[in-house]
């Protein structure tokens, strides 16, 4: 009976996420063509982040699964703090690799260089110089709104549908990650496609750090070292369409 019910609760969460999903890329598609940038674009985004935690929250209240039952638990978070940073600095490694070859082999990068900054963040001062205390408090944004993203995935979408699903502990698991990641690049696709796959492959691997320690810390920690790296010191945005 406490399975069914588990399930059932899992079902219906994931149904209304899916409908959230249309909701806020509708949403933030608007807030794109709107040309809306800097604050007015991070706290649209936030609001919308904010809308998407409602229903996870909802059922932790109602207390049919317990928060650590879903990895939002402080517990092991040293032991998965110093995970996340190793294979996290591995991944970047590949990434800082990647774009080094970008504008050293193909002529329509060749301008570029391997670190910039986010054309959609930074600001100028009148003088021509960047705008280090804005650039750095979106930044700072970033950092806040990476957990309640990972929360509202990991915990809430991958944690759960490996509850819903059926079969062995493996199968689940590596069905929730792909499943829980495609919602999480549709949810970015009204920037664009490239962006959207870019999202689902990193999401791949924030999922299995998640699966590797169980824990809300280390994915968080991963998904802002390597996040941050690629929008604000790599400017992922020049190379991604």
């Amino acid at each position: 009976l406490a399975e069914s019910k588990l399930k059932r609760t899992a079902g219906g969460y994931v149904i209304t996420m899916a409908c959230l999903l249309g909701f806020y890329t509708l949403t933030m598609r608007g807030v794109v063509d709107s040309e809306l940038k800097g604050i007015a674009r991070a706290a649209s985004s936030a609001i919308m982040i904010l809308i998407f935690a409602m229903p996870l929250f909802a059922i932790l209240r109602k207390g049919v699964i317990k928060a650590q039952a879903l990895g939002l638990t402080f517990r092991g978070a040293r032991v998965a703090a110093i995970d996340a940073v190793v294979m996290s600095s591995a991944f970047l490694g590949i990434l800082i690799a990647a774009k080094a070859l970008l504008v050293t082999y193909v002529p329509a990068y060749q301008d570029g260089t391997v670190f910039e900054l986010s054309k959609t963040f930074a600001r100028y001062t009148p003088a021509g110089d960047v705008d280090w205390v804005f650039y750095t408090f979106n930044i700072c944004m970033y950092a806040v709104f990476v957990p309640v993203q990972e929360i509202i995935v990991r915990c809430g979408l991958q944690s759960l549908l490996v509850e819903f699903l059926y079969g062995s502990d493996t199968r689940r698991a590596v069905t929730a990650i792909v499943a829980s990641n495609i919602v999480f690049a549709a949810a970015h696709s009204h920037l664009n496609l490239g962006f959207a796959t870019v999202t689902f492959l990193g999401g791949l691997f924030f999922g299995w750090i998640f699966y590797r320690n169980r824990s809300i810390v280390g994915v968080s920690i991963s998904h802002f070292i390597i996040g941050a790296a690629a929008m604000y010191a790599l400017g992922l945005e020049t190379f991604i369409k």
